[in-house]
Parts: structure tokens; sequence; C-alpha cells
């Protein structure tokens, strides 16, 4: 078992898990367009991120791709969190703006406005069928 910080509380989790895999099992909410159980972790998308480390020395990772180690301290809904998550799917929205998935992302993160320009595009680059071809 590995004990790390989620969100001010301690817990354990099984060694090997990813964070997502670990805030999944304890019911923390994590947004993914690439992740798909099963295929290999991508981190493409950057949705799933979420806030490492203490004080001054934290940073951004893509909790997909992240494993769980002893003593981590991950935060996944701090400002700097919400506002990166805004910012991709904004950027998702101005690549395929037809998406259901990403209409739906951009509501419950109140995305209004997009400052990049509209490129209609049919893929919202998830990875996941060349992945799923692959594997």
């Amino acid at each position: 078992m590995v004990s790390f910080t989620l969100n001010r509380l301690d817990v354990q989790v099984d060694e090997g898990l990813t964070v997502l895999e670990a805030c999944t099992f304890y019911g923390i909410e994590i947004p993914t367009l690439c992740y798909y159980e099963g295929l290999q972790p991508y981190g493409g998308c950057r949705l799933c991120l979420v806030e490492i480390g203490q004080g001054e020395n934290t940073k951004l990772v893509s909790s997909c791709t992240y494993p769980v180690e002893q003593g981590l301290v991950v935060r996944t809904n701090t400002k700097r969190v919400v506002n990166a998550r805004k910012m991709m799917i904004e950027l998702l929205v101005s690549i395929c703006p037809q998406s259901k998935q990403i209409q739906d992302l951009a509501s419950k993160y109140h995305v209004t406005k997009v400052r990049f320009p509209v490129r209609h595009e049919d893929c919202i680059l998830c990875g996941r069928c060349v992945r799923m071809c692959k594997e």
C-alpha cells in the first residue's frame, strides 16, 4: 500500500496505481478524454491535470500518467488546476465545437467564450482510436 495526501486527506491505495485511478477509487471526478481503461495511459488531452507538491514546488501533471508515490501531495481542484482545465476545454471547443462531449465539458466548467480561431474539425484529438488499433 502507498500512503499519500489527496485534497488534504491522508489516503492509501495499492502500489502501481496512477493518480487518476486513486482519485476514481476515492470518488473524486476528474475529466478525461484520452483515458480509456485497458489502454496504455496517454496524457494527451491534459484535462486530467492535478497539482502535486507543496509550497512553491508545485507542478501540474496529467493524473492518468502519473504514478502514486509514498508521501505525494495531490490537489485536484485548486484555482491553478481549474484554470488549466478551462484553457484546455476552450482549445478543444475551438477545434471541435460540434462535439457533444466537449460541449458538455464546456458547460460543466463554465467555458462560455473561446479566444482561439474555430476550426470545425470532426476529431476531438483524444487519440483513443489510434491507440485502440495499435494496442
